[in-house]
C-alpha cells in the first residue's frame, strides 16, 4: 500500500520530499484537530501544529526504546503487541522493519489517525492487524487480552494526559502483561511537572525500569 500511495505523487513532489516533507494530505481528527500527511524520503510523517505524532521507521523514541539492550534480546519471542496510541503506527513499521512480524492490537481514539495507520500498514500485516478506535484508558480498562509488550505513545498535540502517570493505569497495564513482559511509555512533562514524573510512577510498581532521555523527551522500558 505504501509504494501505491507513492506512486500517486508527482515526480516533482517526489524529488522535493528528499530535501523536505511534502504535504500529501491533510484532515479534521479527534477535537477537531488538524492532521497532517507528509511524505519525506520514502516515508510518511503524521503531524499536527504543533507536533510530530509519526515518522515511520525512523520514530526516533520507540527506535531508541527497542534497541535497549533487555527488551532487544525479548524482541524474536514477542508474538502480541498492544499500541495505545497509534499515529501511523511507527512502532509497527518499526519492528517489521527488523524481521518481526507479531499480532498487533492498534488502539486510537482518533478515527482518520487509525483509517490512514491501516492504510499504510506493511501488506502482510494489514489484514492481521487488529484495529481498535477507543479511548486507552477506557480499552486497558476491559480488554481482556494479554501481551508480551504494551506501548504507551498517548500525545495530544506535545501533551501527555495526566492519567498516563497515574498508578491505576500503570497497574492495569502491568495485569494485562504476560509473564516476562515489556511496558514502553513515550513521554515528556509538561511545564508544570517534575521531569521523573513518569520514571517514579513506573518505579511504584516495576522492579526494573530504564529511563532513556534525549531533549525533553523521555523513554521508559519497564517489566
Amino acid at each position: 500500500m505504501l509504494c501505491v500511495m507513492a506512486a500517486l505523487l508527482t515526480r516533482l513532489q517526489k524529488l522535493g520530499s528528499l530535501i523536505f516533507p511534502v504535504p500529501f494530505r491533510k484532515g479534521l481528527g479527534a477535537d477537531n484537530q488538524l492532521l497532517q500527511l507528509y511524505y519525506f524520503r520514502g516515508r510518511y510523517m503524521l503531524a499536527t501544529q504543533d507536533a510530530v505524532y509519526s515518522d515511520g521507521a525512523r520514530y526516533r523514541p520507540l527506535r531508541k526504546a527497542f534497541a535497549e539492550p533487555e527488551l532487544k534480546r525479548a524482541l524474536p519471542a514477542i508474538a502480541e503487541v498492544l499500541l495505545l496510541g497509534t499515529g501511523l503506527a511507527s512502532a509497527v513499521h518499526i519492528l517489521y522493519k527488523k524481521g518481526f512480524e507479531p499480532n498487533w492490537t492498534l488502539v486510537d481514539t482518533d478515527a482518520l489517525a487509525l483509517k490512514w495507520a491501516r492504510e499504510f500498514l506493511p501488506p502482510p500485516l494489514a489484514q492481521t492487524a487488529r484495529t481498535v478506535h477507543e479511548d486507552a484508558f477506557r480499552f486497558i480498562a476491559a480488554d481482556p487480552g494479554r501481551y508480551n509488550l504494551i506501548i504507551v505513545d498517548i500525545f495530544f498535540g506535545r501533551d501527555v494526559p495526566a492519567a498516563v502517570t497515574e498508578r491505576a493505569f500503570l497497574q492495569c497495564c502491568k495485569t494485562h502483561l504476560a509473564p516476562g513482559g515489556f511496558l514502553v511509555l513515550n513521554f515528556m512533562p509538561r511545564k508544570d511537572e517534575r521531569a521523573d514524573i513518569a520514571r517514579k510512577a513506573l518505579e511504584a510498581d516495576f522492579s526494573s525500569v530504564t529511563e532513556i532521555c534525549f531533549g525533553l523527551n523521555r523513554v521508559y522500558v519497564a517489566h
